[in-house]
């Protein structure tokens, strides 16, 4: 229609537009979407009404579409809880079985240092003294949940201080190459939230990591003005098509890289605590997940 200069139309997924965006225009809605058309001419009734059919006709199918979208993701969560309800007894006779066994490391530990207190511990032994108690801890959350889904424990606070120190010891070595913390360690973080976040993060660049072995990954943690958590790697940056729907929806299509279900999960726990998930850096060198209080939050 050589009468249109142009178009523009936004919705929850998004916009866009094309040519120029002046002269008269039209706006219709349909659903979510909103659609605004540019001519050069001022519309008479007749034009007015047909180009509101053809916005109607546009609008339908992006409703179509975006329902497509929302039974596949709903197929592929319901795929996911049918396999993890079928697995589900039998992690939780393995927890059983580690907490068994970690519960049993600490008590021998204590006995080695009152049986020999002169023996000076091995750089290993040390380390496992340390991990032990806080593995089992975090075996008996899990065992807890496994055995009572309705309880919550995604809003448990802890001292920075304290989940900074379990966090260096948990993963020095292990994959990550620096660690940095800045601002009032005494300040309360939610740990469990941090954690899930860390460990999908984390578990994502290990795997790039495998297949770039030269990039570094970098965990910081900031307490002011209000926590926040960032995993840095400076490998290659996460695909256009994964980015899209990253946190709105499980990355079907992520087995080899990661980006699936979890980052998914972590993000919808992060807004039940009025948290964000965002990928705030995607560039050569410098892949950034952040997690934080919203910025309007932040300015109040």
């Amino acid at each position: 229609m050589p009468w249109i200069m142009g178009c523009k139309w936004t919705s929850a997924d998004g916009g866009g537009g094309f040519g120029r965006q002046s002269g008269f225009s039209a706006q219709f809605r349909y659903h979510e979407l909103e659609i605004s058309f540019f001519t050069e001419i001022r519309l008479s009734p007749a034009l007015f009404l047909h180009l509101r059919l053809l916005a109607q006709v546009v609008g339908e199918f992006y409703e179509g579409k975006r329902r497509e979208q929302v039974l596949k993701q709903n197929a592929y969560m319901q795929a996911v809880h049918e396999t993890g309800a079928r697995l589900t007894h039998d992690i939780k006779n393995l927890l059983q079985s580690l907490y068994a066994l970690t519960s049993a490391g600490i008590e021998q530990q204590k006995n080695v240092a009152i049986a020999d207190e002169r023996r000076r511990p091995s750089s290993y032994d040390a380390m496992l003294g340390r991990q032990l108690p806080q593995l089992a801890k975090r075996l008996q959350t899990t065992l807890d949940k496994l055995q009572n889904p309705a309880i919550n424990t995604a809003g448990i606070t802890m001292r920075a201080a304290d989940w900074w120190a379990d966090v260096t010891l948990r993963h020095a070595g292990a994959g990550a190459a620096s660690f940095k913390a800045r601002g009032n360690m005494d300040a309360m973080i939610p740990a469990a939230l941090f954690d899930t976040v860390l460990e999908n993060c984390l578990e994502n660049a290990r795997r790039k990591k495998e297949r770039e072995p030269d990039i570094r990954i970098i965990i910081e943690l900031e307490t002011e003005p209000a926590p926040a958590l960032a995993i840095i790697d400076t490998g290659t940056p996460v695909p256009a098509l994964a980015v899209e729907g990253l946190f709105r929806a499980p990355v079907v299509h992520s087995r080899r890289g990661g980006l699936g279900i979890g980052l998914y999960q972590a993000s919808k726990q992060a807004e039940t605590l009025g948290f964000e998930l965002l990928l705030a850096s995607n560039v050569p060198g410098e892949i950034r997940f952040e997690l934080r209080k919203p910025q309007d939050d932040n300015k109040s």
